[in-house]
């Protein structure tokens, strides 16, 4: 499928390189107290964000992402087991 390109503010596209940072939740960890899980929402009044790295934080929704996630994951050697 070939989608149109949508131009940023300016009429021009710009680098991801030169975007800046943005960060989102990718549901890796959460640590809550058991007081705020018995109420109505998921989350407290507090957030505290982590940066994951790239690497360690691979969402895993379609047969693909967890042959991927698979792929990258560390294979223990006999000295290890």
């Amino acid at each position: 499928m070939i989608l149109a390109v949508i131009p940023a503010r300016g009429g021009s596209t710009i680098r991801r390189q030169d975007m800046k940072e943005i960060y989102w939740v990718n549901g890796a960890v959460y640590v809550n107290c058991v007081a705020d899980l018995t109420k109505d929402t998921s989350f407290n009044d507090n957030p505290v964000g982590y940066v994951m790295p790239v690497e360690r934080s691979i969402d895993i929704d379609e047969e693909s992402d967890f042959l991927l996630a698979e792929h990258f994951m560390p294979i223990p050697t006999m000295f290890e087991l």
